[in-house]
């Protein structure tokens, strides 16, 4: 699945276009039923694609931390008594190009899952 290669990059605007899609479809299949977005997609236990995007990322970081092979894409903070509680070490950036890419953005959702924890 390519959704952990570009996830980081889309920019809001595009992530609306995706999403208008979805409640096109939603609103496709409810007929004269859809009422709005929210409740068609509670109704049909349907997240937002913005979601579904962040949890397949988020499992394939976590799938990626286990693998011998791939490990070493998210190095561990050495364990020190600090406020700073994230767990992986984000990569140093130098360019915008590389901040908008797979592995920091994969980094700040292996982050954020430790901390909501």
């Amino acid at each position: 699945m390519a959704v952990p290669v570009w996830s980081g990059a889309l920019t809001c605007d595009e992530i609306n276009k995706i999403e208008r899609v979805q409640k096109i479809a939603v609103k496709i299949i409810l007929g004269n039923s859809y009422r709005n977005y929210d409740e068609a997609l509670e109704s049909l236990e349907l997240d937002t694609l913005e979601e579904r995007r962040e949890h397949i990322c988020l499992k394939f970081a976590k799938r990626c931390t286990k693998s011998e092979t791939f490990k070493h894409w998210f190095p561990r903070r050495p364990r020190t008594n600090t406020r700073n509680d994230e767990v992986f070490l984000r990569p140093t950036v130098k360019t915008k190009r590389y901040w908008i890419s797979s592995i920091p953005h994969l980094v700040d959702l292996l982050n954020q899952d430790g901390k909501s924890k």
